[in-house]
């Protein structure tokens, strides 16, 4: 797909199959967009549905939606409890349900890259917030005023994805990259660790002993039974089926304990809606789904009816503005972590069409119905990638292990089904409520900890608990720099990582998270003046990008292999005819162009049949 000329800005054919080449300035209007929809969504739309049915993909597709579904039900529950209470109802757990659910399940059916898990977030959430509080000060109608905000949130969106906004990504690099992933990772285990504290000082003694329990519990078993595989325990498929359902396995047994306790032990339990109704009460009843954009539905505290003023229409401007530009960084920083190239992905990333979808499909749907702006959620993308990877440990050095990814499920089947159960959340209400709190922090627990191999942050930060250099691990940055370089570029990462914690730890300042992330890209650009570039080269480059294998496209690979062999015999031929001496004059023959004598590995890679030269 695409143009097979070659003009300054653009890619030749023979380079869209490469995922090294997913963020590119086209310099032409919606150029991204329509690169995206040629090289991503076309050819490989039917395979992101089949590739979860076929060679052994199934059992690992299911096991990862059953996993998801907590991880995903659980921050739609927690997010929904924070709204009603920061918005006096206005939004609550229905509202964050809906809206995960409505926009994930778009988001499979057309997005580019199926593997981000859309949802709320922190940054989302204060933002969220505090349009409240100006919507009070200003004595207008929060939800009605939220439509607007909602609409030109759409458009700037729009105007992002068809101006090739998210190639600016291309400057993020791996310092950025590692420090997000590492932040995500902590915020996960100390959040779970926070709620397991805190029920020390909520909860009796027996009620926070048990929730203790049933999360490490949890951790425990989950890991134990994940690991089961590499083990010699009974037979090789019943391993491979007990380590694929390895949390649900974990959280099924731990809330069939919980249960036989008895119930003076007062734990809390998943607080499941029965019903999908607006937090909103007007009189006795909840409000209408679908809000008027121009008032008159009694939407404000003291529950008026009134129109919305035409200035507040043009004054949610800025504020939609705000919002698509959070929306715009949170979505292409977990986009870039997940399509990073240690990934092991074969399909291109769409970038560009992800934000297509968003600002055209799924904001407007939202922003009518009253519901948060959802955008990719690192946490849960994270896990859903990781739930699909087969991974392998390779040992190093000196000691210890390095965690690589071999392979990864690209698929819109998991996402897809993911979101639908969250759709009929109700329907399984009762059933739910039977899951303790306590359970899903030990998933929170499993979910930060395990995501923590393969960062090379963390790989860094724990050579610092090693004294002496001779027991390094042989990282190839460890054999190749001076140590205490090593070191330096490690504490500038810790002292950003700390910065970052921080501005995301608070919700007064949380909004500025995306925008403090953004700030690193720039920094990073001046550590040239520091560090060398072959220093650079090791700490902060990324392993190559797998070449696309026939496994993703049959097609487009033999032919590119076809027309590739063509070119080399071509090159053969031309070197062979320059050299021919003609036969009715004979002369000393002529020295041939080297640049026209193909290489030995060029020679090497044509086809060895009788065909040949």
């Amino acid at each position: 797909p695409g143009s097979s000329s070659v003009s300054k800005g653009e890619m030749a054919d023979s380079d869209d199959a490469d995922i090294s080449t997913d963020l590119i300035w086209t310099r032409k209007f919606c150029g991204g967009l329509r690169r995206d929809i040629g090289r991503r969504l076309v050819p490989y739309y039917k395979s992101d549905w089949t590739d979860a049915f076929k060679d052994g993909n199934f059992q690992k597709s299911t096991a990862c939606i059953a996993f998801l579904f907590f991880a995903c039900l659980s921050p739609a529950i927690t997010f929904g409890a924070m709204y009603e209470n920061d918005t006096k109802f206005n939004l609550g757990v229905s509202e964050t349900i809906l809206a995960s659910s409505i926009a994930g399940i778009i988001y499979s059916l057309f997005c580019g890259q199926p593997l981000c898990i859309l949802g709320g977030t922190g940054p989302n959430l204060a933002y969220t917030v505090g349009f409240y509080k100006l919507c009070l000060m200003l004595d207008v109608d929060f939800l009605t005023a939220r439509v607007w905000q909602g609409l030109w949130c759409s458009l700037f969106t729009v105007i992002l994805a068809a101006t090739d906004a998210s190639a600016l990504m291309q400057y993020c690099t791996r310092f950025t990259e590692d420090i997000f992933s590492a932040l995500i990772s902590v915020i996960f285990i100390v959040g779970a660790m926070e709620q397991i504290f805190d029920a020390f000082s909520t909860k009796e003694t027996a009620a926070a002993l048990l929730t203790a329990c049933l999360s490490f519990g949890t951790y425990l078993l989950a890991v134990t039974l994940r690991d089961l595989k590499k083990t010699k325990w009974i037979t090789s498929g019943l391993r491979y089926t007990i380590s694929n359902f390895a949390v649900s396995l974990a959280i099924i047994t731990n809330s069939v304990i919980a249960h036989a306790f008895p119930k003076d032990v007062d734990i809390d339990w998943l607080a499941a809606p029965d019903k999908l109704e607006p937090s909103f009460q007007v009189g006795s009843a909840a409000r209408p789904w679908i809000i008027n954009p121009f008032g008159g539905q009694g939407l404000n505290p003291d529950r008026v009816i009134r129109p919305l003023p035409t200035w507040a229409i043009f004054a949610a401007i800025l504020p939609g503005i705000g919002m698509a530009l959070l929306n715009y960084l949170d979505q292409n920083l977990t986009s870039l972590l997940i399509n990073r190239p240690s990934s092991a992905r074969k399909k291109p990333a769409g970038y560009h069409l992800d934000m297509m979808v968003l600002g055209a499909l799924i904001y407007p749907i939202v922003s009518v119905l009253g519901l948060p702006f959802p955008c990719a959620a690192t946490v849960r993308s994270v896990a859903h990638q990781n739930a699909l990877t087969t991974f392998e440990d390779k040992p190093i050095q000196g000691g210890g292990t390095q965690r690589i990814a071999t392979k990864v499920i690209e698929t819109r089947w998991t996402a897809f089904a993911i979101h639908m159960l969250m759709a009929f959340t109700t329907l399984v209400g009762p059933l739910l409520r039977n899951i303790p709190k306590g359970v899903l922090f030990g998933v929170f627990l499993y979910m930060g900890i395990s995501s923590m191999p393969g960062n090379q942050f963390f790989e860094r930060f724990y050579l610092w608990g090693i004294w002496s250099t001779a027991d390094y691990p042989q990282y190839d940055y460890v054999v190749r720099l001076q140590i205490k370089r090593v070191h330096l570029f490690t504490a500038i990462q810790a002292v950003c990582f700390i910065i970052l914690y921080f501005l995301k730890d608070s919700k007064d300042t949380s909004v500025g998270f995306p925008f403090f992330i953004a700030a690193l890209i720039v920094l990073r650009r001046f550590f040239g003046r520091i560090f060398t570039e072959e220093e650079l080269e090791e700490l902060d480059g990324h392993d190559l990008a797998p070449k696309p294998s026939k496994d993703a496209d049959p097609e487009k690979a033999d032919v590119e292999t076809q027309s590739g062999a063509r070119a080399l015999e071509e090159k053969v031929y031309a070197s062979e005819e320059k050299a021919q001496p003609e036969l009715e004059e004979p002369r000393t023959p002529e020295v041939v162009d080297s640049s026209l004598r193909p290489s030995e590995e060029e020679k090497d890679a044509l086809p060895r049949t009788k065909a040949s030269l």
